[in-house]
């Protein structure tokens, strides 16, 4: 069931920022990879959130960090997932945009494999019609590659689908794919960004995706309580 006020059929995701904060569990795992490959000092976690959305080894070339990191950072953010949260708000517009009948899918700079480990860890794999990794793709964001790429796999255009994410990655990508975007104001991103409209929480997204369906809250979270429970 979809409102008749837009063609939205497709809602894209972003994980990091956005979904879960996985904040703790990416420092604690850069900070032990940067210590396996003898690095001095701390390791440059700034660094590493202010490229999120990126693959992870093109965050290590730009940082002039050692390829050797990556499968460190890897196993040790297995090893770490007890750090991270998953964002308050999240589970119930995901609960009510599936109650609606939208599609959605998550497009993440991680590896498809990894972000299927977190997903399942939260218990979100459900919501999920695919998820699109940056092992997937010849190129990650902000190339709009894996937005195209989940774009087909549904069957939907540009003009039917939507980028909800926190970094400029993500609104470069959705640019470049010629579809909207909403920022995760709760996420990492610490400024507004360009030319994006923001949602500060999770339900204030919810809210500007049920007005593009012209669907009201209250039929959304009576549909979703239905469909779900709760």
């Amino acid at each position: 069931m979809t409102g008749r006020g837009s063609n939205l059929q497709l809602v894209l995701f972003d994980l990091d920022g956005t979904l879960v904060d996985s904040r703790a569990t990416m420092f604690a795992a850069f900070e032990t990879a940067y210590r396996a490959v003898g690095g001095v000092g701390r390791a440059p976690c700034e660094g590493l959130l202010a490229m999120q959305g990126q693959p992870l080894a093109t965050i290590l070339e730009s940082l002039s960090l050692p390829p050797e990191m990556q499968p460190v950072f890897v196993t040790e953010s297995r090893e770490q997932i007890h750090r991270s949260r998953l964002y308050e708000g999240v589970r119930e517009m995901l609960a009510g945009f599936r109650a609606l009948g939208l599609n959605m899918a998550v497009a993440t700079g991680k590896q498809a494999a990894r972000a299927r480990f977190v997903l399942d860890h939260f218990a979100l794999t459900e919501y999920f019609d695919l998820v699109v990794g940056s092992d997937d793709v010849a190129n990650g964001k902000p190339a709009p590659d894996m937005l195209y790429s989940a774009m087909e796999r549904i069957g939907v255009g540009a003009e039917s689908a939507l980028m909800i994410g926190d970094a400029l990655a993500d609104l470069e990508a959705a640019a470049n794919a010629g579809i909207p975007f909403i920022l995760a104001g709760w996420g990492y991103c610490e400024k507004p960004l360009p030319a994006a409209e923001t949602a500060a929480t999770a339900a204030e997204a919810s809210a500007l995706v049920l007005a593009r369906l012209g669907v009201s809250p209250s039929l959304a979270f009576a549909t979703a309580r239905a469909a779900y429970g709760g």
